[in-house]
């Protein structure tokens, strides 16, 4: 079988070779818009009972499909002062409807007198962005609402699924390249090997055939 599989490959050798560089190409190309393909979610069903419930409480609770946690933290800050909270105001000054057409709401400690918001040791609280888009689409938002912001001295931590799925594709996209990193250089000695030396190889290219 092998000795059969040698001899083909070996017979076909500059096509296997033209094929594979076109498909290097082809690969290299493809990978620059992979991390834009890439998307998160997409494992629920629209037609599922509880997919049903959700909308339904969307609808009458008026949140929208999609939301992102802002948590903030400041160190030797207690979160439930109102300096804190003035903080977290002025982080969020520019997280709004006009910047953020599908933005719904923006809940925090201070705008809804919610306690649970903060945390128990009083470190950390959070705020809450409700968006009428799909998990996907408020994804995409993901870089413009780091950069509008405010600092104020405070760390901020983004989370809830948009962010995550946004984060699980840049981790995807960066070790698809350094696999490639690694990878690539090993299909180079291999078919080196195969085919006896660089010289060799490149002598049996059809540009550089005689015959």
């Amino acid at each position: 079988m092998f000795a059969a599989l040698g001899r083909f490959v070996y017979r076909r050798r500059r096509i296997i070779i033209v094929l594979w560089t076109v498909a290097f190409v082809a690969g290299l190309v493809a990978t620059t818009h992979v991390p834009g393909e890439l998307k998160g979610g997409g494992f629920t069903n629209p037609t599922t009972p509880s997919q049903k419930a959700q909308k339904a409480m969307q609808e009458r609770l008026g949140f929208g499909p999609a939301r992102l946690t802002i948590v903030f933290t400041g160190p030797g800050l207690d979160a439930r002062s109102l300096a804190f909270k003035t903080k977290v105001k002025a982080a969020l000054a520019g997280i709004e409807r006009e910047a953020f057409p599908k933005l719904l709401s923006v809940q925090t400690a201070a705008s809804t007198g919610d306690a649970g918001l903060i945390s128990r040791d009083g470190r950390a609280t959070f705020a809450v962005l409700s968006f009428d888009a799909r998990t996907e689409q408020v994804q995409r938002l993901i870089p413009a609402i780091r950069a509008r912001l405010a600092p104020t001295g405070l760390t901020t931590y983004l989370t809830g699924d948009p962010a995550v799925y946004a984060d699980i594709e840049q981790i995807s996209a960066e070790d698809l390249r350094t696999a490639e990193t690694y990878t690539l250089p090993i299909a180079v000695i291999v078919l080196v090997l195969i085919f006896g030396t660089l010289v060799a190889v490149a002598c049996k290219l059809p540009f550089f055939s005689k015959t």
